[in-house]
């Protein structure tokens, strides 16, 4: 097989599947030392497991903050895991603000070198801070990984893959643009991205840093499957909420970089939040992206979008504001 890594001729049988792992040989954990198991899309496999039961898996980022905050609670109540997943920090943004920004800080305003010195990582929809760095990490991936790549394979392959480029900014050989001189460091790739990114964001929203936001152009758009693509009708039915968070925070909001790293729409975040005590699940807390109806105009379709956005929950034993009943079609109203 090919471990799903390539498109497989389905019309083959070769690559068919031949059977299914025993439960008894998945990745299990019983009893952890630390009384609870958190999983976020990260790899689960132990040491020299030996069946494939995937190739791609998410860094443990989110699966590490997730462990810190509930490292940090000696009791936990369902409000705990509310603020967990609503936890904004990016934690790798935050770092590499630590490590580069020394590099840069001479450059730049002092206002801006200061904001960002104090910056703590949250990705906060009405800050601009996380918009700067955003925007600057975009535009130092782009200079160190562009060159190498080609600007089609890189906006092809870039995913915030952060890890990466910061092992690749360590080694000065994969700093240097071969098409000038003279010979460019790292530091003077962070420094020369960091100006990019500036003028970059300077010409989409203007010249007041202050005045930007991250939420004014990380906003998630819920377009209707069929009816957002009616001509000029689409686009009044597609809400689009402003959205806390990035590719890096428990409460993701991961992004796709257009207009040469000045939009970064939300593309990827959660559609259902739950939370629920196992010794009362009747009492679970619920927060939905969008209605309970799928029709444009009912009072449902979207009601639940600002609840969203705003990281509230609603739990299942609030009366009920309306009652929909289907009938088959040869069934007589009485």
């Amino acid at each position: 097989a090919n471990e799903s890594i390539l498109p497989a001729p389905g019309w083959l049988t070769d690559y068919d599947w031949y059977g299914r792992l025993d439960f008894s040989v998945l990745p299990q954990v019983q009893d952890p030392p630390a009384g609870r198991i958190v999983t976020a899309n990260n790899d689960i496999r132990p040491p020299r497991y030996r069946y494939f039961i995937g190739r791609s898996f998410d860094r443990s980022t989110r699966h590490d903050r997730i462990e810190q905050l509930l490292g940090q609670l000696r009791r936990t109540t369902i409000e705990d895991f509310e603020r967990i997943q609503l936890d904004d920090a990016s934690m790798p943004l935050r770092r590499f603000v630590k490590a580069h920004l020394p590099e840069v800080s001479a450059s730049l305003p002092l206002d801006i070198s200061s904001a960002l010195s104090a910056w703590d990582g949250r990705m906060e929809a009405g800050a601009p801070e996380p918009l700067i760095v955003t925007a600057w990490l975009y535009a130092t991936a782009s200079r160190v990984l562009a060159d190498e790549l080609g600007p089609e394979a890189f906006d092809d392959w870039w995913f915030w893959q952060i890890d990466i480029l910061e092992q690749l900014l360590s080694q000065d050989r994969w700093c240097d643009d071969r098409a000038t001189q003279p010979r460019e460091t790292c530091r003077d790739v962070v420094r020369i991205s960091f100006q990019d990114a500036l003028a970059t964001l300077r010409g989409a929203y203007g010249p007041d840093w202050q005045a930007w936001s991250w939420g004014a152009t990380h906003a998630v758009s819920f377009r209707h499957p069929i009816f957002s693509s009616i001509p000029f009708l689409g686009g009044r039915l597609t809400p689009v909420v402003p959205a806390n968070g990035d590719q890096f925070t428990i409460n993701r909001g991961g992004s796709l970089a257009k207009a040469g790293g000045a939009q970064f729409a939300d593309v990827h975040g959660p559609g259902l939040r739950m939370v629920v005590d196992m010794s009362q699940p009747e009492s679970m807390r619920v927060s939905v992206a969008g209605g309970q109806s799928g029709h444009p105009l009912s009072a449902h379709y979207s009601d639940l979008l600002i609840e969203w956005g705003a990281g509230r929950y609603r739990s299942f034993d609030q009366p009920a504001q309306d009652v929909l009943v289907l009938r088959p079609a040869a069934e007589k109203t009485p």
